[in-house]
């Protein structure tokens, strides 16, 4: 990982030299391709399809939108601000007949409006990613995923991590945007009369807590959020095995199913509401 990162580190530094020897202004990131080959990974790692909506954030010569566009029928958004670049993407998007599906912009990866994004794709570095994240937290939906190129994103562990290309020197980072849901939640759960709260704590996709049953805190295990898909595992009263819920957070509300470990009873349905 050391040696990647440090191969990394010397492409960015000799592109920085050779802007500055051709008098191109220097920018937060200079421009590195990616090896086709790992931008056909990258894509296949979020799974993308015709459904989505791919932004690629930092899209230099336009090469993961048009493949997005082309391999995989997603309509793409490229996010660039060497002026350079983006003329040279639109060309190459225009020529291959994908001006319908691949368009690009210059503009601030800051400030460009990412909120429709089902896919994010990325290479740029660790502080750029650092200083990213909290955007993608705040605005993207539950559920998107987002793939990057040799920096990942500090303690907000990945997903997957995988090494890739032919020799699989270079290093990929994929995530998915959790739902949020600490605070307090009231349950309801059909045959089941005794209250019911949950007091959640969030680390990204990470949940850790307490059920209060009876006003007895009983504490959580196994908790996750993946995308709007919450899972987690407390004891029941009346029960001599744990519950497991799944469920789905919409709208501050979860609903979803408990099963009781090792039970034959088919699952029961509960619902959350935030309190």
């Amino acid at each position: 990982m050391i040696i990647r990162a440090f191969t990394c580190l010397l492409a960015f530094v000799a592109v920085s030299a050779a802007m500055a020897l051709a008098n191109e202004p220097e920018y937060d990131v200079p421009f590195v391709p990616t090896p086709q080959e790992v931008v056909e990974e990258m894509l296949n790692l979020a799974s993308v399809t015709a459904d989505d909506y791919v932004i690629d954030l930092g899209s230099g010569d336009g090469r993961i939108v048009i493949t997005a566009a082309q391999k995989h029928g997603a309509r793409a958004l490229g996010v660039e601000i060497n002026p350079t670049l983006v003329n040279q993407s639109k060309r190459a998007a225009r020529e291959a007949g994908l001006s319908d599906r691949a368009a690009f912009v210059e503009a601030d990866l800051f400030e460009v409006d990412i909120r429709e994004a089902t896919v994010i794709t990325m290479y740029l570095l660790s502080s750029v990613n650092l200083k990213l994240r909290p955007r993608l937290l705040a605005e993207l939906a539950p559920g998107t995923r987002i793939v990057s190129h040799a920096f990942d994103m500090g303690d907000w562990k990945p997903h997957e991590r995988i090494n890739a290309g032919h020799d699989g020197r270079y290093t990929l980072y994929y995530w998915v945007i959790p739902a949020r849901v600490e605070g307090d939640w009231e349950v309801a759960s059909p045959g089941d009369p005794a209250p019911i709260e949950l007091m959640l704590s969030q680390n990204y996709q990470e949940i850790h807590g307490f059920a209060r049953i009876n006003y007895i805190r009983t504490p959580l295990r196994n908790g996750r959020v993946d995308g709007d898909q919450i899972t987690f595992v407390v004891p029941l009263p009346g029960q001599t095995a744990p519950g497991h819920f799944e469920g789905r957070v919409q709208n501050g509300e979860i609903h979803g199913t408990v099963t009781i470990e090792g039970a034959q009873q088919p699952p029961m349905v509960w619902h959350a509401r935030r309190k």
